[in-house]
């Protein structure tokens, strides 16, 4: 039995609680998987659970996660509303206060030595204007923050919520790189409009001067929280069988599509999979993803390396130096995650033989021998899937289009209605 490692329990730690913004401590057994360390784009270390409380969703209107199978007991939304975490329908209280943002800047100046403006005045009465008045922060990491801003208006008609994400310049990046990296993730993300994905709308400079250390991206804000803080949340920090596999097909439908526009994904985790208040989860955070074949031609262009920051979701071919098929890297972290929303846990901190879990998954499938675990959650017609997923050779692995068209996915009820594309 591989030794289980749970860093969702660690992790279900209320919004309010101003000291579940600081990163985590040494000793936590498996990093946040959203780690935003490093250069600093989407991914950052110490992003903090979003949502709030452990509170009932039937007491907001607005938020449904209704399963269509009748003979089931009724509202399996509310049967979620015990353990899901959320925001509430207005900002006070529910998540960082802006003094965070105060703060993060104030280390951003003393990380480059400088007792200059670091934000342009003009440029942030500008943004502020066209997107609102900041009201919070849902994100903080070493490299990045996500503020959410309010723009409320009478004339014409409009209250909406933006997430805000702004980047800066890692210590060791010089501006040019940092800008190069940053035009990149918004040239992606910017072309990818699926119900599963989250929109992304501009990229503004933030920064002072000519070669500004900040740029701001404005996205749709998910007011549903992410999927590990979901987990967290729950009261056995795992969901039952019909939550995880209606989320599941979702994050497939969202990769489905990603994969017919040729861009690989290459960082899932469940931190960077957000929810609406109706249960639509979003994939989000493309500093890590790639497009996988030039346009026109039909061959792939094949990663190498590392390219994923949190280390239960990357695959075990990152770590060798052969080249791999980007697709597959996707294909494995969404049976991860599926295993992680079903038991709370991940069977291995990395997937390199050194990982005790993970050498034991490795000697299980050589012999032909099943995991205690994945049999435990899975049936007759999710078993096949899940390790055909979880293949050591990543061309093992099934398409994206072959597991949405399994039995097991196809059967699954969707509160969410699927997109006239997918």
């Amino acid at each position: 039995m591989p030794i289980f490692t749970n860093p969702f329990q660690d992790r279900a730690v209320k919004q309010k609680d101003s000291a579940s913004l600081k990163p985590p401590l040494p000793h936590e057994p498996v990093p946040p998987a959203l780690s935003r360390v490093g250069r600093g784009a989407s991914t950052d270390a110490s992003r903090r659970p979003s949502v709030a409380t452990v509170s009932s969703i039937n007491s907001n209107p607005d938020t449904q996660h209704n399963h269509l199978n009748v003979p089931r007991r009724p509202s399996a939304w509310g049967r979620m509303s015990d353990y899901v975490a959320r925001r509430n329908s207005t900002p006070h209280g529910t998540t960082a206060p802006l003094h965070e943002w105060d703060r993060w800047v104030a280390h951003t100046k003393r990380t480059f030595s400088t007792s200059d403006e670091l934000i342009d005045e003009s440029r942030m009465a500008a943004l502020t204007k066209k997107y609102g008045e900041l009201c919070e922060v849902s994100g903080l990491g070493t490299e990045s923050i996500i503020l959410v801003s309010h723009k409320y208006q009478y004339c014409p008609p409009l209250d909406t919520y933006y997430a805000l994400k702004v980047l800066r310049r890692a210590p060791d990046e010089s501006q040019s790189d940092h800008q190069n990296r940053v035009t990149a993730e918004f040239a992606l993300a910017s072309t990818l409009t699926h119900k599963h994905v989250v929109p992304t709308y501009e990229l503004l400079p933030l920064g002072a001067g000519n070669t500004p250390d900040l740029f701001v991206i404005s996205m749709e804000n998910c007011a549903g929280g992410d999927l590990h803080s979901l987990i967290a949340g729950s009261a056995a920090h795992k969901l039952p069988a019909e939550q995880a596999d209606c989320l599941f097909k979702q994050l497939l439908r969202g990769l489905a599509y990603l994969h017919s526009k040729d861009v690989a994904h290459r960082a899932l985790a469940p931190e960077n999979l957000l929810l609406t208040n109706r249960g639509c989860l979003k994939i989000a955070d493309f500093g890590h993803a790639t497009c996988f074949r030039v346009p026109g031609e039909d061959s792939v262009v094949l990663s190498k390396g590392k390219c994923g920051i949190s280390r239960p979701y990357i695959s075990p071919e990152q770590y060798t130096d052969a080249e791999f098929d980007p697709r597959a890297v996707d294909i494995w972290a969404a049976a991860v995650i599926y295993v992680a929303m079903r038991t709370g846990r991940n069977l291995w901190q990395e997937a390199t033989e050194s990982d005790t879990g993970f050498a034991q998954w490795m000697e299980q499938r050589s012999n032909g021998k099943n995991n205690a675990v994945l049999d435990e959650i899975s049936t007759d017609l999710s078993r096949d899937i899940l390790y055909a997923m979880l293949s050591i050779d990543p061309a093992a692995r099934p398409t994206t289009a072959q597991v949405l068209s399994s039995a097991w996915v196809e059967g699954v009820d969707c509160c969410i209605p699927a997109a006239i594309s997918d």
